[in-house]
C-alpha cells in the first residue's frame, strides 16, 4: 500500500514536473524566439485592412513616414518605431512628438515635419573562430521606450531587455550602462522598467528574470529577491494612492505587488490570466489600472484585481491558423499585447478609450475605439505591427485632441469627423 502511495505521488509529481517544464518552455518561444523568426500567416480574418466599424466616426491620414534611409542603413536609421511621447513642457512650449525605434529616435513637430535624429550607442562585441574574427551589434534588446529619468522633460531610452539584454541611452544616445544578456551559464532577463521607486524624483530601474532586482540610475544594484518562476513584465506605479510607488509583476497568471524594499505586499488573482500588459489611467479619478486583452474583452482592472473595464474586442482571438512550437502543432491566434489611452475625441463628450492590440509574429493589429459604455464606435484592422498610441492635443483645449498610431515605419493620425 505505501509502495503504490509512492508510486502515485510520484507519478503525480511528475506530471506537474512536465507541465512546468512545457509551460516555461512556451513562454520563452513566445517572447524569445517566435518574433525572431519572421511572420507567421496571416489568419483569414485578419489578411484584409480595413475599417470593420465608424468609418463615419474617424478620418485617418498618414502623419508621418520613415524614409528609406532611415529603415536601412543602421548608422543613419532609427529602426522600426517602438514607442511614440507627445511632449509639451508648458503653455509657452511648442508641441514635440519623440519617436524612438530600434536604433535611434527621431523629434518631429506638431505637423510631422521631421527634426534632429538620435543615434543609439549600440554594443558591440569581437568574436573569433580560429582565425576567423567578426565585430557583431548587440539590437535584440527588447522593445524600446521613450523614459524621463530626471522628469525634467529631457528623454531617455530604454531597451527593455531580450537576447541581447537591456540597456539605458541617454538623450544623446549614449549608453549608460546594460544588463542581462543570454550567457551559456544563465538566460536573458525578461523585462526591465524605469520609475521612481525610492521617492526622490529620479527613476530607478527593476529587472525582472529568476529574481526581482532594483538598480539605481547608474546601474549599482540595490537589492534583489528571488523567485522561483520567470516574471513577464514588471512595472512601477502607485498601486494604493499614497504618492508612493509599487512594483509590480505578471507572475503565472497573478499580479505581485512588491514596496520599494523588494518585499511582497501581495499577490493577486486576476480574472483572467496576465501576461503582458499596460498600465492606464482611467479619465474618473485618474487612477492607473492594468489593462491587457485576453479572453476576447479589452480588460482594465485595478490593482486588487477587480474589473474596472470589461468590454468585448472582436478578432482578438481568432482559431483558424494551424503553426508549430516546441511543444507541438498549436492553431489559434491571439493578442500578445495591448496598449491603451483615454482621449477626448468630440467636444462636450466624455473621452473614448482607445485600444491598439497586437499580434505576435504577425504584420496586423488592431485598434477599437471604445465609449465609456463599452459599445464599439471604430474597429480597424491596421496592415502593420503596431507598437505605439498617444494623444495629440488641440492647440485650442476647447477643441477635441486627436490620435496618433505607430506602425513599423508610418505614424497615423486619427481625427473625428
Amino acid at each position: 500500500m505505501n509502495h503504490r502511495k509512492i508510486i502515485i505521488g510520484c507519478s503525480g509529481a511528475f506530471v506537474v514536473f512536465a507541465i512546468v517544464v512545457i509551460v516555461v518552455v512556451w513562454l520563452f518561444y513566445s517572447r524569445f524566439v517566435q518574433p525572431l523568426l519572421g511572420q507567421r500567416e496571416i489568419p483569414a480574418e485578419l489578411r484584409e485592412p480595413r475599417t470593420i466599424t465608424g468609418a463615419d466616426f474617424l478620418a485617418r491620414t498618414e502623419f508621418f513616414k520613415l524614409s528609406e534611409s532611415a529603415l536601412t542603413a543602421r548608422s543613419r536609421s532609427i529602426g522600426s518605431i517602438n514607442d511614440v511621447v507627445v511632449s509639451k513642457p508648458d503653455g509657452n512650449s511648442p508641441t514635440e512628438i519623440v519617436i524612438a525605434g530600434n536604433y535611434g529616435a527621431l523629434f518631429v513637430d506638431q505637423d510631422g515635419a521631421n527634426g534632429r535624429q538620435v543615434q543609439y550607442q549600440l554594443e558591440t562585441e569581437d568574436e573569433r573562430l580560429g582565425i576567423l574574427h567578426a565585430t557583431t551589434t548587440r539590437t535584440i534588446m527588447g522593445d524600446i521606450q521613450i523614459i524621463d529619468i530626471e522628469h525634467d522633460h529631457v528623454f531617455e531610452y530604454l531597451a527593455r531587455g531580450s537576447i541581447d539584454g537591456a540597456a539605458i541611452f541617454d538623450s544623446q544616445g549614449k549608453r549608460l550602462w546594460s544588463y542581462g544578456k543570454f550567457t551559456k551559464e544563465k538566460t536573458a532577463i525578461d523585462d526591465m522598467a524605469a520609475g521612481d521607486v525610492t521617492g526622490d524624483g529620479v527613476d530607478e530601474f527593476v529587472v525582472c528574470w529568476d529574481g526581482i532586482e532594483l538598480f539605481d540610475r547608474y546601474g549599482t544594484k540595490k537589492w534583489r529577491e528571488e523567485i522561483q518562476y520567470s516574471a513577464s513584465q514588471v512595472e512601477i506605479v502607485d498601486t494604493d494612492g499614497d504618492s508612493n510607488n509599487e512594483i509590480i509583476y505578471s507572475y503565472m497568471g497573478d499580479l505581485v505587488i512588491r514596496d520599494r524594499k523588494g518585499q511582497i505586499v501581495k499577490q493577486v488573482d486576476m480574472p483572467f490570466y496576465l501576461s503582458r500588459f499596460a498600465l492606464c489611467v482611467m479619465p474618473v479619478g485618474k487612477k492607473p489600472g492594468v489593462l491587457a486583452v485576453e479572453d476576447g474583452f479589452v480588460w482594465i482592472t485595478d490593482f486588487n484585481g477587480h474589473a474596472l473595464v470589461k468590454f468585448n474586442a472582436p478578432l482578438s482571438e481568432v482559431d483558424s491558423t494551424p503553426y508549430q512550437t516546441p511543444v507541438g502543432e498549436m492553431r489559434g491566434t491571439s493578442v500578445y499585447k495591448a496598449k491603451g489611452i483615454w482621449v477626448r475625441l468630440k467636444k462636450d463628450e466624455p473621452e473614448y478609450l482607445a485600444v491598439i492590440a497586437e499580434f505576435a509574429a504577425t504584420d496586423r493589429s488592431l485598434l477599437y475605439v471604445f465609449k465609456a459604455s463599452g459599445e464599439i464606435t471604430y474597429q480597424e484592422v491596421l496592415p502593420d505591427q503596431c507598437h505605439s498610441i498617444a494623444v495629440l492635443p488641440n492647440s485650442n483645449p476647447n477643441n477635441p485632441n486627436e490620435l496618433l498610431i505607430g506602425g513599423e515605419k508610418t505614424i497615423w493620425r486619427y481625427t473625428a469627423h
